[in-house]
């Protein structure tokens, strides 16, 4: 081999060293990066979440409607928990921390979130943005790259129930006007007025069959939205009550809300709130239902039970989730 030949043979092995080098290089950078962007993920969904539930105290039993959001704390609670959790082992920079409203049936090229504290539009929401900035690059930095910066967004939403999934509600309905009484009697005997009573999602009758039904299992409940028609019935049916004195006593069950006084026609769903159930009168002319209806609730279960979008004067708020 000549002396060129060995000199283009020592060109081509270092080009392909460098080249090796770089793809090691950038491997192990991304991979770096790729962490880092995970840990800011991390942060910012952690502080939504703990911010929007921050909005709302968890103990509300003695709350009352409507709710003033607590956007104060909601801003200290999000950036505590944002930095609690590190990135590269340091609290990331928090760049943006606010407080607003959430519109889930904005268009995709219009603003779902807009900024403020207020009753209306209601505050159910936080977004926040993090930052890591100057983060060094171990290889390419060699060879003249970085540093680079990286940032992670995340807003949590925690709304009024508009929507509850399958087997989720109760058999029962409550008048809006006794939403906010506390406690409270829905008699069951033919009457022109009523706290409340049966219903069924249109077109099915709330009958003593399909009421029994029901409450024997609680999963073929149809699911309901805000809006959704139902038949009204205030049948004082004997063998349903006993279901309820037998198994729902001291339970707190989820229900929905029916503008209207008069338990023996149609009408469309206006909210949901709770009823916890105390007693069930089960004596001839004296069947009742007694509970105490808008103990407000702090949250729904975690698995899908609720929607978003509902009445903020039926009281019962859905559980926090990510909307971003």
């Amino acid at each position: 081999m000549s002396a060129n030949q060995k000199g283009s043979v020592a060109i081509i092995a270092a080009a392909g060293i460098l080249l090796i080098l770089g793809v090691v290089g950038l491997a192990v950078d991304l991979g770096h990066l790729y962490v880092v962007k995970s840990e800011l993920r991390r942060a910012a969904d952690a502080g939504a979440m703990a911010g929007v539930r921050a909005l709302f105290p968890y103990d509300l039993k003695s709350a009352t409607l409507p709710l003033t959001p607590n956007c104060s704390a909601a801003l200290t609670q999000g950036r505590v928990i944002c930095q609690a959790n590190l990135v590269e082992r340091e609290a990331a920079a928090v760049a943006n921390l606010q407080t607003g409203s959430w519109n889930w049936s904005a268009q995709p090229d219009e603003n779902h979130f807009n900024s403020g504290c207020s009753t209306n539009p209601f505050t159910n929401a936080v977004t926040i943005t993090v930052r890591r900035d100057q983060i060094p690059l171990t290889v390419m930095g060699v060879f003249g790259f970085g540093p680079v910066s990286l940032q992670a967004s995340a807003t949590a939403v925690m709304d009024w129930v508009g929507k509850m999934e399958p087997g989720y509600a109760f058999v029962l309905m409550i008048g809006k006007k006794y939403v906010k009484t506390g406690d409270m009697y829905i008699y069951l005997n033919p009457a022109p007025i009523d706290g409340g009573g049966w219903y069924a999602k249109s077109p099915q009758s709330p009958d003593n069959s399909t009421i029994k039904g029901y409450l024997n299992d609680p999963s073929t409940v149809p699911g309901l939205k805000q809006g959704d028609m139902v038949n009204l019935n205030n049948g004082d049916w004997g063998d349903v009550l006993q279901i309820i004195k037998s198994s729902w006593i001291g339970k707190t069950v989820w229900v929905p809300v029916v503008d209207t006084e008069q338990f023996n026609q149609s009408g469309p769903v206006f909210g949901f709130t709770s009823l916890t159930i105390s007693e069930v009168g089960t004596k001839a002319g004296t069947k009742y239902i007694r509970g105490t209806a808008n103990k407000v609730q702090p949250k729904m279960p975690e698995s899908g039970a609720t929607g978003p979008g509902g009445d903020p004067t039926c009281g019962l708020l859905g559980a926090p989730r990510l909307a971003q």
